[in-house]
């Protein structure tokens, strides 16, 4: 089997992956962009073999891809490998038998995430909201400030999955009634999210400040090219933040952006509805 130097845009294995991640989509899977992305990065790997057509997946091909890293990668790493191509091999024999099939006894299994949540506490909260509403203005991106604080504000107060906010369009806000339509989230359910009466406010303000009437951008939180944030620029500035505020673990490594979720904890519920009130 010979391999290329670098991706071949040219590779079989392109459409393959496209019509895999379509079928998934039609037996009702939610197959979202973090889903697409790691078959892209797979798709990527492949491309570098020189294959017939149809392509057929070797033992050779499927182990380079699962080990490759120099035995650097973590567990999960390896676990979603084995995964991802034992999928693709067997949606490929579907039409084209013949393609090696990661064995299922094989897959190493991961233990359960015993990964303890950073609670904020009240004081750290309004740091963090004094921290984002400090973003400097750029000419690139003069909208950022405004942007990344009522991101933060939203997060906090409504618990919703970044990627869920992220995805938030302006048709998805009834800012009439104050409320946000979740479309397509993890359980494939939609459902409507009500803001508090103080996020309500503030999402008014927003709009506003934001000039959304102009019809610049359809998203709710649009990044300097009109379109949605991707997730890991989202968690950069979060973590600049983390820092300037001084806010770090019991073991001094940064909260993560999920943990704001963890503000609907009982004990946070009152202090979260009514936080901004104090502002």
């Amino acid at each position: 089997m010979a391999v290329t130097r670098g991706p071949n845009d040219n590779s079989p294995f392109k459409q393959i992956i496209d019509d895999y991640i379509s079928y998934k989509r039609s037996l009702g899977y939610k197959a979202d962009n973090h889903y697409w992305k790691a078959y892209q990065c797979l798709y990527r790997f492949l491309s570098g073999y020189t294959v017939s057509t149809p392509p057929v997946l070797t033992s050779e091909m499927v182990n380079a891809y699962i080990f490759q890293g120099k035995g650097k990668n973590k567990a999960r790493t390896i676990h979603n490998r084995m995964s991802i191509i034992r999928q693709l091999a067997l949606f490929m024999n579907l039409t084209n038998p013949g393609n090696f099939v990661f064995p299922k006894e094989r897959i190493i299994r991961i233990p359960k995430d015993d990964f303890t949540p950073y609670v904020f506490t009240h004081e750290e909260v309004r740091k963090l909201d004094e921290g984002f509403q400090q973003l400097e203005k750029q000419a690139w991106s003069p909208f950022k400030h405004l942007v990344f604080t009522m991101l933060f504000r939203v997060l906090y107060c409504t618990g919703l999955r970044l990627s869920e906010a992220l995805n938030l369009k302006l048709e998805d806000v009834d800012l009439d009634n104050g409320l946000l339509l979740i479309k397509k989230p993890k359980n494939n359910h939609d459902r409507q999210v009500p803001m508090s009466l103080s996020l309500w406010k503030e999402m008014k303000q927003y709009y506003s400040d934001m000039q959304f009437r102009d019809g610049h951008s359809v998203f709710l939180f649009p990044s300097p090219r009109k379109n949605h944030y991707e997730s890991s620029s989202i968690v950069g500035t979060f973590k600049q933040i983390y820092r300037y505020c001084g806010i770090r673990t019991e073991k001094g490594s940064l909260p993560r952006v999920h943990d704001l979720r963890y503000a609907n904890l009982p004990s946070f519920q009152t202090f979260r509805n009514k936080f901004f009130l104090l502002l």
